[in-house]
């Protein structure tokens, strides 16, 4: 197996963390399961934080991924049973000129460029909905009654803090010679998530 790159995440709140490697070469996939993936596996303890990439139905500590040839997407699924602020940094970054990283998240539409010692804040609440620390703080207006409140309103502690929805967070991995922006790609997502 031919590596042309490679790229760590660490997620951590201090107390507990994980990572997620990703790997980049030609007999990588976004699909199945090929040589050079780890399946994530579900930790025992009470307490924990968990951070894998998603191919399928399956969650991977390591992720063996084609190089772009023009852009795609991984899903980034992020865990914890405790609420709180979370940091989420780059730990190691080994990827050619030709291939470019960045991080989306979807609930607060942003995009941050994956260089190395970038760190992203990332805060889980106690509802177990994730939000990024530099997002507004919502206004303390009582609910509309017309509004379906969660499940998790229902429960007086939380079971599990964890990211808001599926697909909450992506890497969009994208080569240089193909799109000249991160939202030419993002564009393109947006499409196809539609369709």
């Amino acid at each position: 197996r031919s590596l042309i790159g490679s790229l760590r995440l660490h997620l951590s709140n201090g107390e507990h963390s994980n990572s997620v490697w990703i790997t980049f070469g030609a007999t990588g996939s976004l699909e199945r399961q090929v040589p050079g993936d780890a399946v994530e596996l579900h930790p025992f303890n009470d307490s924990y934080v968990q951070l894998s990439t998603r191919k399928g139905d399956k969650l991977f500590d390591i992720a063996h991924v084609p190089p772009a040839a023009s852009w795609y997407s991984i899903p980034l699924d992020i865990a914890a049973t405790e609420a709180g602020s979370y940091a989420l940094r780059v730990t190691h970054l080994d990827l050619p000129e030709t291939l470019r990283v960045w991080i989306r998240d979807f609930e607060t539409q942003t995009e941050t460029e994956l260089r190395s010692g970038v760190t992203i804040s990332l805060s889980l609440d106690a509802e177990g909905r994730s939000s990024a620390a530099s997002k507004p703080a919502e206004t303390a207006d009582p609910p509309d009654a017309r509004t379906p409140q969660p499940p998790s309103a229902l429960v007086a502690t939380p079971r599990m803090a964890k990211s808001a929805g599926e697909d909450r967070f992506a890497l969009l991995v994208r080569s240089n010679a193909v799109a000249s922006s991160a939202e030419d790609a993002m564009g393109r997502l947006r499409t196809e998530l539609h369709q």
